[in-house]
Order: C-alpha cells, then sequence, then structure tokens
C-alpha cells in the first residue's frame, strides 16, 4: 500500500508489435502481484510512467489483471492483454487466459509474441477514420482534446495491408504507437484479416473469429526495468 510518504515503484517493461528485427513497438509498463493496490494507486502509479498503459497483475497464477492508462482504469486494451500475455510465458506461467474487468481473454504466447481473442467492442469505441493513402495518414494531426480516433488507409488492399496511426489524447496520451483495441475495430468493421503497420514501425496482426470477437497477435520482446519515484 501506497502512503503519504514518498516511495520507489519498480516497473518492468515489455515492447509490444515490435517488428520482424524487435524493433519499434509500444511500451508497456508491467508490475506484479499487486492485489493488494487499490484502483486509485494504480492510477497514480501509471500517471507516474511515461507510458499510453500500465498492465497490473493481481494474480499471474490466473491471470487477472487490471489496466490504466494515465488518465483512468479501462476494462479491455489489446496491447496490455497481449503484453502480459506474452510476460507471464516468459516468466514462467502457463497462459491460457486472462481475466479482466469486461471479461475472460482467451491467450496463448511463445517466446516470440503472443495472440488474445476478445470481443473488439469490449474497448472504449473507437472513431474510424478511413483516408484516401498512407501519405494522407502520415500527414494527419494529433491534435485536439478527448480524441480516440483511428486514421487508416489501405497500403495493398487486396494483401489486407494498411497504414494506421491512433489519436488518443482522451486517455492521456496524444498518440499511441500501436493499438490493439483499434486493430480489432477495423478488422471487426471489416470483415477481414489485415496487417496494420502503425506509428513509427510497429506490425499488428488482427484476423476476425466470428460474433465480434478478433483474434489480436504480434511479436514482443523484453524492455528494461525502470523505477519510479511516488
Amino acid at each position: 500500500m501506497l502512503d503519504d510518504k514518498s516511495v520507489n515503484i519498480k516497473i518492468d517493461t515489455v515492447q509490444v508489435f515490435v517488428d520482424s528485427a524487435g524493433e519499434h513497438g509500444n511500451t508497456l509498463g508491467i508490475l506484479s502481484e499487486t492485489s493488494t493496490l487499490s484502483d486509485s494507486e494504480c492510477l497514480q502509479i501509471a500517471r507516474g510512467t511515461a507510458f499510453s498503459e500500465t498492465v497490473f497483475i493481481d494474480d499471474p497464477a490466473t491471470g487477472s489483471i487490471r489496466i490504466f492508462t494515465p488518465a483512468r482504469q479501462i476494462d479491455f486494451a489489446g496491447h496490455p492483454t497481449v503484453g502480459a500475455a506474452w510476460f507471464l510465458q516468459h516468466s514462467g506461467f502457463s497462459v491460457s487466459e486472462l481475466h479482466t474487468p469486461a471479461g475472460i481473454v482467451t491467450a496463448s504466447a511463445n517466446s516470440d509474441g503472443a495472440s488474445v481473442q476478445a470481443p473488439a467492442r469490449w474497448s472504449t469505441p473507437w472513431v474510424l477514420l478511413p483516408h484516401p493513402t498512407p501519405a494522407d495518414v502520415d500527414a494527419a494531426s494529433s491534435e485536439g482534446a478527448n480524441r480516440h480516433d483511428y486514421a487508416w488507409a489501405w497500403i495493398d488492399q487486396q494483401a489486407g495491408c494498411v497504414r494506421a496511426r491512433a489519436f488518443t489524447s482522451a486517455s492521456g496520451t496524444v498518440e499511441d504507437e500501436a493499438t490493439g483495441s483499434a486493430a480489432m475495430w477495423l478488422a471487426d468493421s471489416l470483415i477481414r484479416p489485415l496487417e496494420i503497420r502503425q506509428g513509427l514501425g510497429s506490425i499488428l496482426s488482427v484476423v476476425p473469429q466470428g460474433a465480434g470477437v478478433v483474434e489480436l497477435s504480434g511479436q514482443v520482446r523484453l524492455g528494461t526495468s525502470l523505477s519510479i519515484q511516488i
């Protein structure tokens, strides 16, 4: 439990949705064995990081997790669940599901990455903004308050390859490097598998499973641990 005194908090990190060279990806902060932390304490810690999302693994054995942005707690998100599944597997725990406030997420992981399956509509609703070309996506402005927008364009429509960017000021981050829940919304909307190239070079794979459920996959690598003062 945190109190009025300043304390140092150790946070592990992983890079989620890296490319084939292990570069780029979205940094995820991870804390384990956090069942004694209140929601307000978790939010305080999440605000102390520079990450778009931080996941708190309350019980590694059952995969019980909570997810926080710097602005609020959210019931479900993509890159925290993919990152948590991989981190648990990397830490020696068998991963078949994650327990989130939204519900049970089917999960699997190996040494290279992880996959999760969940209803796309479990996440905060996304505004999908189609653009004529990838260059138009690259030129799109990230400015504006309370945005939760996913700008996208076809790189190769026949192959299902997409260029995308996520503008997420509503969650406390102006632009998100790689956004699993938005990718799931897009795949569910288009009803087809997609390879999405988001941000500076992150790669996300999404495959609709029917009934609104989408499989989200990506490669993950271990980052460095850090300590923040709260």
